[in-house]
């Protein structure tokens, strides 16, 4: 667990040889108190060749089961690689799966309803964020990230009140600014505002934790190289909210302006 967690491959290489055949599954299923396995920090801080040479020391039948294994709080692999992992390990996870389980895996929610594209916009993994919303079907990119969690917030908002708490502090907002970018970029302009132009349960709107320059960095790039979009923009209900009960956003800040 250590050698995977540093990304030490050649070292998780030399003590996977070193059991028999026999015991490395017993050894690679091996959970922490927090349920966590070695695969899990491998796809969190490992990198991607870790991944594959722990993956690859399933047998062939056990990969997808094991991509599937939850720790107590409900995180899967893919969720740990869309905290912290690079863009090149989320992705290695994602072609792991056939196609319909990669979209179940995309729409797995954990015990604090969170999805891998939550985690990825609220820790500010703008390469994560890249990468699931590319892994998704169009219809369903706002959807996915419109999604709450149980506490009633929003993955946008999470990442503004996590850029005020820890970077505002530093005076580097980088990570909120290429997460900002990366969620934008697929959308079309009327996408971009329905992600902003709602309220949460305890009356923040998406963009109230942030400073005005933050504010106005986020109005810039809600024009800035927007994808076309004509008429009204009416989001339907989608695959994706039907899996995890996500609730359409709301079209009236969007029907007003157009």
């Amino acid at each position: 667990m250590y050698a995977s967690r540093w990304g030490d491959t050649e070292t998780v290489k030399v003590i996977l040889a070193a059991y028999p055949a026999s015991c490395r599954l017993s050894v690679l299923k091996h959970e922490n108190k927090d349920g966590d396995t070695v695969l899990m920090y491998a796809s969190r801080w490992g990198g991607v060749e870790t991944v594959k040479v722990i993956l690859e020391a399933y047998p062939a039948s056990d990969r997808l089961s094991v991509l599937k294994d939850e720790n107590k709080h409900g995180d899967t692999v893919l969720i740990f690689a869309s905290k912290g992992g690079d863009a090149e390990t989320v992705q290695g996870i994602l072609e792991t799966y056939s196609n319909n389980d990669r979209l179940s895996a995309l729409q797995h929610v954990c015990k604090a309803g969170r999805t891998a594209l939550f985690y990825a916009v609220s820790h500010g993994n703008a390469d994560a964020v890249t990468v699931l919303l590319s892994a998704l079907p169009c219809a369903d990119r706002v959807q996915a990230i419109s999604h709450m969690d149980h506490d009633g917030s929003k993955s946008i908002t999470a990442l503004c009140v996590e850029n005020f708490r820890i970077d505002y502090h530093r005076r580097d907002f980088t990570k909120f600014k290429s997460t900002i970018r990366a969620l934008f970029m697929p959308l079309s302009y009327a996408e971009r505002l329905s992600i902003l132009g709602y309220t949460e349960s305890e009356g923040y709107t998406a963009l109230m934790p942030i400073t005005k320059l933050d504010k106005n960095f986020v109005m810039e790039q809600l024009k800035k190289g927007a994808l076309p979009q004509t008429g009204l923009y009416f989001q339907s209900q989608s695959i994706f909210s039907r899996f995890v009960s996500a609730r359409p956003p709301s079209n009236e800040i969007v029907c007003r302006l157009s």
